[in-house]
């Protein structure tokens, strides 16, 4: 039994002492295309007039709340339309 131990322990000793083998690391370069922006200028945000300055009357403050609306309607279907031209159609 006791010689079993020693050879056991041996064994161990003589598996520490082993050289590890030295890994050397190694550059590669990989080149991936980016896609670019499909959008050239973006849309021109409106200004809008309602709550700068004084506030007028209720019929007027109306029609430039309308104003402004429309405005910011047609700056998204600007954007959307500007967007579309980015987006892959799905292939069947």
């Amino acid at each position: 039994m006791m010689k079993l131990a020693v050879v056991i322990a041996a064994a161990l000793v003589a598996g520490c002492s082993a050289t590890v083998p030295v890994v050397e690391p190694k550059v590669v370069e990989v080149y991936k295309v980016v896609r670019e922006p499909c959008i050239e200028r973006a849309p021109v945000k409106p200004t809008y007039r309602y709550g700068v300055g004084e506030m007028p009357d209720e019929k007027v403050r109306t029609a430039i709340l309308i104003a402004d609306f429309e405005a910011a309607e047609q700056y998204g279907i600007a954007w959307e339309a500007a967007a579309a031209g980015c987006v892959k159609p799905l292939s069947k």
